[in-house]
């Protein structure tokens, strides 16, 4: 097989793997897991019917597809930092030293949140569900995460940019 050919079924392999596996099954369990959520945990128990003479209960709850589709909003802009910017930017972040490994951590820390963030703002808009902040907790672990990462930045050259390099190319 030529090289351009292999270069091609590479940069093929790999746009299948982010999407079927980072986009569609990830996103499916982390959809799963925000319906699940909000509807056993954030549902307010029922809203009043305002246009009729008696007051109906009803109940209403988020659809698997919000869920999914909360995930598409988040998803984009992850993606628009961790494989376009990241691509751009990788013969900086891969460089040897202790700047290219806080800009690489900085980056997967700054794209998760807003990830989490966008996730909160997509159920924070549904009136029935309470408590929605629980979908921005996860950017505190995140940041713990990053500040515990520091001395192994410093002393290891920990690079989460060359972690996932060996994961999708190793």
């Amino acid at each position: 097989m030529a090289a351009g050919q292999s270069a091609l079924l590479d940069v093929l392999r790999l746009a299948a793997w982010v999407v079927c596996v980072d986009f569609v099954i990830v996103g499916a369990v982390l959809a799963t897991v925000g319906w699940w959520l909000s509807n056993n945990y954030l549902r307010v128990a029922s809203a009043v019917d305002a246009w009729e003479d008696e007051p109906m209960r009803r109940q209403e709850s988020v659809e698997w597809l919000y869920a999914f589709d909360v995930h598409c909003n988040a998803f984009f802009p992850l993606f628009l930092l961790l494989h376009v910017l990241q691509f751009l930017l990788l013969p900086l972040l891969l460089r040897p030293g202790l700047v290219a490994a806080l800009a690489s951590n900085s980056l997967y820390a700054a794209a998760l949140s807003v990830y989490h963030y966008i996730t909160f703002l997509g159920y924070n808009e549904l009136p029935f569900l309470r408590s929605c902040e629980v979908f921005v907790y996860p950017i505190g672990a995140i940041c713990a995460a990053y500040v515990c990462s520091l001395p192994f930045v410093w002393y290891a050259g920990l690079n989460c940019t060359e972690i996932v390099a060996d994961v999708y190319f190793g």
